[in-house]
């Protein structure tokens, strides 16, 4: 990783938007379902059936320094739309942007500029490390952690890796931090579970809808969450090894 690259991810817990970003996004009232998980969970495959079942809710524009993937959402805006790194380095110098995050691993850049949030509630993946720069931004957040069955994720894993599942070992340290940081912060987060099945993701989708509307919502509890993230903890060390 070049040395720009390891400084934007050295300060990607600092990062925020400058102040003139800041208040217009604010005074704009919008609202924001993060999913936080480890790659291959389903977060942005949950995002996009909430988005079909309640079109209110709206999935964020990411722009990306990396190329397009069929599996991108069109409002992925990606190498192939011009988006470079050093025009993502320049608007996180000047906090243009709202959120940022650096994968190490891949030397990849994920950013949402304001203009990235098209509607009143709006849902879309996130990385652990970008939660507290919402959380300092102070729009009404509904943090969601997606948790699966350690042989569902694994499968999930291969398919959304492809033929470069090789490169698994790679991603294990992302992982292994974004498990870490939910077992560390239970109460910060609504606990779903995402299963291969039609009507669990059906559930969970609903149960994210409900929870972006302040309705009440299941979820999965704090106890069976922590047994979970543990498994899944387990499951990402041994990718690492």
């Amino acid at each position: 990783m070049s040395e720009l690259l390891q400084q934007l991810k050295k300060d990607v817990p600092a990062y925020r938007p400058n102040e003139q970003v800041r208040s217009a996004f604010i005074a704009s009232e919008k609202t924001f379902t993060p999913l936080v998980g480890p790659a291959g969970v389903g977060k942005t495959f949950i995002a996009e059936h909430v988005t079909d079942l309640d079109p209110s809710i709206q999935l964020i524009d990411t722009s990306t320094n990396r190329w397009r993937k069929d599996s991108d959402p069109n409002g992925f805006r990606t190498a192939k739309e011009h988006i470079t790194l050093e025009g993502l380095a320049e608007d996180i110098r000047f906090g243009r942007l709202i959120n940022y995050d650096v994968i190490p691993e891949t030397g990849t850049i994920y950013a949402t500029h304001p203009e990235g949030f098209r509607a009143h509630h709006n849902i879309g993946p996130l990385t652990a490390a970008n939660l507290e720069t919402f959380i300092a931004l102070g729009t009404p957040l509904h943090p969601v952690y997606i948790t699966s069955p350690v042989e569902m994720w694994a499968h999930f894993l291969k398919e959304s890796l492809g033929e470069r599942y090789d490169t698994i070992a790679t991603r294990a340290p992302e992982m292994i931090e974004s498990i870490e940081f939910a077992q560390k912060n239970l109460d910060l987060f609504t606990f779903i579970e995402s299963r291969s099945d039609k009507g669990s993701v059906d559930e969970a989708a609903q149960a994210i809808i409900d929870l972006t509307h302040n309705r009440e919502h299941t979820a999965q509890t704090k106890e069976s969450a922590a047994q979970s993230l543990e498994a899944m903890r387990l499951h990402a060390l041994s990718l690492a090894a």
